[in-house]
């Protein structure tokens, strides 16, 4: 009888161990399966933070190169210069479009309409005004040897902007492109932060 009963308590007890053996086992498969999952995930969204930055950085260089070849068409009036500004207009364009494309956060909208709130109005408002100031030049309608404010704005009047525009980029202030490098160095730096307060969190 007490054999009978050590042997009954005996497989209880290995039946006890192997149920405890194989919780453990299922308990740190699951944690692994998720782990696994989560690095995964994170992984995917730190690529997809990188590649939002690097995007971005792009399309602030492009801007910055546009403007600055700009400069250099309105001081030298060499039509390769505006050549290669078209070309990169053509490359911002696709690059802001690229932004509003792919935009899912509020943070990442924001940034793709202030991108292309700034190239429109560049595009509609400070090149039109640029160029006409080069024709006026070669044309000696325009005799001064540096560009002053007021005569671009002669050159091409404009009505007012409204009141409520977010970017106040106009022909005058516009001449040497600083206030619109500004603001598009503002926009790009809030969004770069943002995607760097991301990743701190994903890391």
């Amino acid at each position: 009888m007490k054999a009978w009963i050590d042997q009954r308590i005996g497989r209880q007890f290995l039946f006890v161990f192997y149920l405890f053996i194989g919780l453990i086992l299922l308990t740190s498969l699951a944690v692994y399966v998720f782990t696994e999952n989560r690095i995964e995930q994170t992984t995917t969204s730190l690529e997809n933070v990188s590649e939002r930055r690097t995007n971005a950085t792009e399309l602030f260089e492009t801007w910055q190169s546009m403007q600055y070849e700009m400069r250099g068409y309105v001081i030298l009036g060499d039509e390769e210069m505006l050549t290669r500004v078209k070309d990169k207009q053509a490359l911002i364009e696709t690059q802001t479009a690229w932004f509003e494309a792919n935009a899912v956060t509020e943070k990442e909208k924001l940034y793709a309409s202030d991108a292309r709130t700034l190239f429109s109005a560049y595009q509609e408002r400070v090149m039109p005004s640029l160029e006409r100031y080069v024709v006026a030049k070669r044309a000696g309608t325009v005799t001064e040897p540096f560009l002053q404010m007021p005569t671009l704005g002669k050159v091409t009047p404009q009505a007012e902007p409204p009141a409520d525009r977010k970017f106040k980029i106009n022909s005058k202030s516009a001449a040497d492109m600083s206030a619109s490098i500004v603001d598009m160095e503002s926009v790009f730096t809030e969004y770069r932060n943002s995607l760097n307060e991301e990743e701190n969190q994903l890391r």
